[in-house]
């Protein structure tokens, strides 16, 4: 699906600009197999092919290894551990300022699970596909317990150095770092951009101060992944429980 997208939106730049002009008469469409259509037009995939090539091999180099299979699931999971941890770890390095807590949004990791084995690189385009930018932003304790009332009406997203449990689909006894919310201190969270900005009904974090990057999560991600010499791995902890 990946190299399908990208022959669209080279075949689509290739001929905008040499199109006609025409008046709107009628609108009709039907089902049409990519791959077939382009195997049957030689000349399409004289062109595409050098870039198809390139773009197999990048996409398969090897990124990292798994030693099981690592899912997706609410209220945690060891799938949403593995990213939110990379996010709080990559924005320690990246900022050089050590972050209290990192959440990443449940709906914005794509795939149910990593496989056992080797993760390409194509594979964590899969699991964060967007070009969300990593985030530092400043968030005093009473708006950080709107944003866990959030995430326990969602029934829990991924998140790393923050705990709480959801109780009548509020967070309760939430912790940062292992100790007790305090509304009066203004704690460090590291997130997307896509977020910060109000995504997902963050609308909480919009006006407060942050720190912008040029980091992609999702390179963010590889980066964390590459560092490893192991197999990756994340365990359940407990972060977040339902009563």
């Amino acid at each position: 699906m990946f190299y399908r997208f990208i022959l669209i939106v080279f075949l689509f730049s290739s001929f905008y600009s040499c199109r006609s002009i025409y008046s709107f008469q009628k609108l009709e469409y039907s089902s049409v197999e990519i791959d077939s259509t382009l195997k049957s037009n030689s000349h399409i995939v004289e062109i595409i092919e050098p870039y198809k090539s390139t773009l197999s091999l990048t996409m398969n180099e090897v990124v990292c290894k798994t030693g099981s299979v690592l899912s997706k699931s609410k209220p945690e999971s060891k799938l949403g551990n593995l990213v939110a941890d990379a996010t709080f770890f990559e924005s320690e390095k990246y900022f050089g300022i050590k972050p209290d807590f990192a959440i990443v949004n449940y709906g914005g990791i794509r795939i149910p699970s990593l496989p056992k084995g080797d993760i390409s690189l194509g594979k964590i385009y899969e699991l964060m596909p967007f070009d969300n930018y990593l985030n530092l932003v400043y968030i005093k304790g009473n708006i950080l317990e709107e944003v866990c009332d959030l995430i326990a009406l969602n029934g829990g997203w991924p998140v790393s150095g923050l705990s709480f449990t959801i109780k009548n689909q509020k967070a309760e006894a939430i912790k940062i770092q292992g100790k007790q919310l305090d509304h009066n201190i203004v704690y460090k969270l590291a997130i997307s951009d896509y977020l910060a900005n109000g995504g997902d009904n963050m609308s909480m974090l919009k006006t407060l101060k942050r720190e912008k990057s040029n980091l992609l999560l999702r390179d963010a991600f590889i980066q964390h992944f590459k560092a490893k010499t192991s197999f990756i791995d994340a365990e359940i902890e407990n972060r977040i429980i339902v009563e």
